[in-house]
């Protein structure tokens, strides 16, 4: 197990202990460390899935150019 060192403001310490009095903070942080993770995890996963979607809308928006139309505008970014 890893140790952590954090530093609480006063106040700040005195509102956990009003908001958690019979929770130790260690336990209380780790809860809080376990759902952020989570939802982490769940945020990467969403973005993951969202991506062949939002190709597929981007596709149907655009219209097709023809091979003329690349080429003259591969030239022209090259000048």
């Amino acid at each position: 197990m890893t140790i952590m060192q954090i530093q609480i403001p006063d106040n700040f310490k005195q509102e956990f202990e009003k908001a958690f009095p019979s929770e130790r903070l260690e336990a209380v942080i780790e809860r809080l460390l376990r759902v952020e993770i989570a939802h982490k995890k769940t945020a990467a996963a969403d973005r993951t899935r969202d991506v062949p979607e939002a190709a597929a809308r981007l596709r149907e928006q655009t219209k097709p150019i023809s091979n003329d139309e690349i080429r003259r505008l591969r030239h022209e970014g090259r000048r």
